[in-house]
């Protein structure tokens, strides 16, 4: 997790990209390999009960093409009439034994081992092989059970070929029998019985013409094996399989070494009932979509080598803005330097989401930019507010307690309202020799002057009205300090109240929303409205770098140009010539 947070933006792009694709590509294939297997399953099933259908009617029918050949010693009139004599010479013998050889070499049926034939009335046997033929007095007796009527097959099996009795060439081989009695078609009487040996290799070769099949023919115990090819289990995993597929005609097979589908058709032939079941294995199953998943998996991985190629040139691509960035603002941090600007170091022209995090960082830099120098302004304009202050105080805390020695001496002598003043002056010495404190509330300020105006009305002899009105929703404002002082000085300097009968200054001030309004008006002698245009012109065009006015004009330039370094929302000020004479000054704060 460490290394991961200390991976470049870029890298985690690609990782994280690269590791989506990854896990879509590997659901995908996962999907399409099961989706496959699946409809491979399901179509084999569909193909495979069809397919051994077909085997089983097909070895059914050329099984039961030997009880048609039979029918064949009737439907040679000639052959039938010896066959049924009591005797018969040597070439009526040999036109039988003819008759045999073309029965046995007729392609017609399934190729037979032998065929015996049995003559009940002359008492003669006849045996037809490949390899040779014999005939003779009977030495061995057609045995077909009593329960076996008419037309109908016996059939038995597997076993060893024998010979009835006949010395003849050729070695013996595995077989099927099937037998049937012979009719006269008048007398319904038998007259003799055939007998056809049907070698085993030659029913498998009917069952599974494919030499990489895999199945066996069994009986329907499955313990009564005929023949099996390919098929390499023991006859329990036979019976088993059998017993998985002789319901539904396929089963599912699971065995430790034999895994796949298992189909089941039935073959009868007379009295036999066998079973034939045929086996594909998963692994030839799936082959094919094990190969095609092998070349999925090649194409995958190319793709994902190609994806990563991409991913890492259109992703560095992507994040070049981004590292440039980082780089101006490792640059800005260790030079401490906020006048350059992002635009002209960072090449991205799209006006994007990059680009207006780019123009959206110039904005903040000379946001930053214009605070501090904002800040500086306050800190030099109140450095300079402390000086004057220091430079117009003459010892001001021997003054200060030279003013409480007095308040006391008056009050001892009953002097309350010498008391009072002095008590007034010296809370405005103390008020302005708090030179630590630079702000205060607007009560506060409103207070010092409330207390400058009866100073000054005693010592003109009472002869001014003050009103003093401070909303309760203003008085809590922070303002700077010091800011209301010089309009009311400017009061008794330029108008001259105070001067007359019926002076009078009113000061109020309200808060409604987000702005403050300060207002304080006087009937003095007030300005001619050239002087106050003038005025008015420079203090709307005042900015706060301009520093210069600040001495020629403290009572005025000074006091906005500290309240639009103090509120980042600026300030106003308006100076009015009311109808009755005198002048009004405006204050507008946006808070």
């Amino acid at each position: 997790m460490k290394r991961w947070r200390e991976l470049g933006f870029a890298w985690k792009l690609i990782i994280s990209l690269l590791s989506a694709l990854f896990l879509c590509l590997i659901t995908v294939t996962v999907s399409t390999q099961i989706i496959t297997r699946k409809r491979l399953e399901k179509q084999a099933v569909e193909n495979g009960l069809m397919e051994i259908r077909n085997k089983a009617e097909r070895l059914e029918l050329q099984l039961e093409e030997i009880s048609s050949e039979a029918n064949g010693f009737g439907a040679n009139a000639e052959i039938g009439r010896l066959m049924r004599q009591s005797t018969l010479d040597t070439v009526e013998r040999y036109r039988i034994t003819m008759f045999l050889r073309s029965m046995m070499y007729s392609r017609a049926g399934i190729e037979k081992h032998q065929i015996y034939l049995q003559l009940y009335r002359s008492g003669l046997s006849f045996i037809q092989r490949e390899l040779g033929s014999a005939s003779g007095r009977s030495r061995h007796s057609i045995g077909i059970p009593e329960n076996i009527y008419g037309d109908d097959l016996h059939c038995y099996g597997p076993h060893l070929s024998g010979n009835y009795g006949f010395s003849l060439d050729g070695k013996g081989a595995e077989v099927y029998t099937f037998q049937r009695r012979l009719y006269d078609q008048e007398e319904r009487n038998a007259y003799g019985a055939v007998s056809f040996d049907v070698e085993v290799e030659e029913m498998r070769r009917i069952a599974f013409p494919e030499e990489d099949e895999i199945g066996f023919l069994t009986d329907p115990s499955g313990m009564g094996p005929v023949f099996r090819q390919n098929a390499d289990f023991s006859d329990q995993q036979a019976k088993r399989m059998l017993d998985t597929c002789r319901r539904t005609g396929y089963g599912v097979v699971k065995e430790e070494n034999l895994k796949g589908i298992a189909f089941c058709g039935k073959v009868r032939v007379g009295n036999l009932e066998l079973c034939l079941v045929k086996l594909i294995p998963y692994d030839r199953l799936f082959a094919e979509a094990q190969q095609l998943m092998f070349g999925n998996i090649v194409l995958i991985a190319l793709s994902f080598l190609l994806c990563i190629l991409a991913m890492i040139l259109i992703s560095r691509n992507m994040t070049r803005p981004i590292r440039e960035l980082d780089l101006c603002m490792q640059e800005m941090a260790g030079t401490k330097n906020l006048s350059f600007r992002v635009r002209d170091r960072v090449r991205y022209p799209n006006r994007d989401e990059v680009g207006r995090l780019i123009d959206e960082t110039d904005q903040m830099l000379e946001t930053i930019e214009e605070m501090f120098h904002h800040q500086e302004l306050l800190s030099r304009a109140q450095r300079d507010a402390e000086s004057r202050m220091l430079q117009a105080q003459i010892n001001p805390h021997f003054l200060y307690n030279s003013l409480q020695g007095i308040a006391s001496l008056a009050l001892q002598n009953g002097e309350d309202e010498i008391f009072q003043y002095i008590t007034m002056l010296g809370s405005r010495m103390h008020y302005s020799m708090d030179l630590e404190k630079t702000t205060a509330e607007l009560k506060e300020e409103f207070r010092y002057v409330e207390n400058y105006l009866a100073l000054q009305n005693v010592r003109f002899g009472n002869t001014m009205e003050t009103v003093i009105l401070l909303s309760p929703e203003a008085e809590h404002i922070v303002v700077p300090k010091m800011i209301l002082q010089p309009l009311a000085e400017n009061a008794f300097k330029h108008g001259q109240i105070c001067r007359q009968a019926g002076s009078f200054l009113k000061m109020t001030g309200e808060a409604e929303e987000n702005e403050l309004r300060i207002v304080m008006e006087d009937n003095g002698l007030g300005c001619d409205p050239e002087t106050v245009k003038k005025m008015n012109r420079e203090l709307a065009e005042l900015k706060t770098e301009n520093t210069e006015a600040r001495g020629r004009r403290i009572g005025l330039v000074n006091i906005l140009l500290r309240l639009k370094i103090f509120f980042p929302g600026g300030a106003e000020m308006n100076l009015e010539t009311p109808d009755g004479g005198g002048m009004r000054v405006v204050i507008t704060v946006h808070l």
